[in-house]
């Protein structure tokens, strides 16, 4: 008579545990999710990283990517868990919505870029002359908004500017415009530069003063501030990060 009740109690109980146990899973996935916004320009060698983050602690790591100025309004409104754009400007402006200092990552030069065939540009001056087709970062993005800002600190922005055919949101897309020879020339960071095909670029003292440098900062709104903090030691310390760098072509800041 209580064979059939002790199965059902145990069959409910096997059940409650299951659950339980799916629940439990459920929520150590949900922490161990982290969320970053990262400067569009940084993307290839982030996305390596990542992977290799992923792999060895079993960390998601979600990323999104855009200007560093958009990224800044995204966070705004939205959570997440880590801050990296292109250069320490931005940073200082979303003060309010990190815990600490930023960890700088690395530097950042900007230059200016062509086609490997141009034989035509070789200074900022030549950014002037007539019929020379520019494809500018918006002010969204962080080489738009430093460039520009040089530009009309030496008095140049006026000249260059009648030539701009074309904004973009990243510095990708800018690098992307010459490549395919839909621009003669843009301003850009010199490392996301090197990572584009039939590209040379082009140093001016002007346009790296003052160094520039992307750093990473974790967000008040982060719910898991110690992995937020493990993934900023490995990406700016692990031997393999270093090596991604590297061969991404940027300069580690120690």
């Amino acid at each position: 008579m209580n064979r059939p009740r002790t199965l059902l109690l145990t069959l409910l109980a096997v059940l409650v545990v299951c659950l339980a146990l799916l629940a439990l899973r459920d929520s150590t996935n949900s922490k161990t999710t982290l969320t970053l916004y990262c400067a569009a320009g940084l993307q290839a060698p982030i996305n390596a990283i990542v992977e290799e983050y992923e792999q060895q602690t079993g960390t998601s790591i979600q990323v999104i990517y855009n200007g560093s100025g958009a990224l800044l309004s995204q966070l705004q409104l939205g959570r997440g868990d880590l801050y990296l754009p292109a250069n320490q400007s931005y940073i200082n402006q979303a003060g309010n919505y990190l815990t600490g200092s930023a960890t700088s990552v690395v530097a950042q030069q900007a230059v200016i870029v062509v086609h490997q065939s141009n034989q035509s540009i070789h200074s900022l001056s030549d950014l002037s002359k007539p019929n020379i087709k520019i494809s500018f970062a918006e002010d969204s993005a962080a080489i738009g908004r430093y460039t520009k800002n040089l530009l009309q600190r030496h008095q140049l922005w006026d000249t260059i500017q009648p030539n701009i055919i074309v904004y973009k949101p990243t510095v990708n897309g800018v690098i992307e415009d010459v490549a395919l020879r839909s621009a003669d020339a843009t301003i850009a960071w010199k490392n996301t530069a090197q990572q584009f095909p039939n590209i040379k670029t082009i140093d001016t003292s002007i346009l790296n003063s003052p160094p520039q440098f992307a750093a990473i900062s974790i967000l008040k709104s982060s719910n898991s501030k110690p992995l937020a903090q493990k993934f900023i030691t490995f990406l700016t310390t692990h031997a393999s990060s270093q090596t991604i760098f590297k061969k991404h072509h940027y300069e580690i800041v120690q």
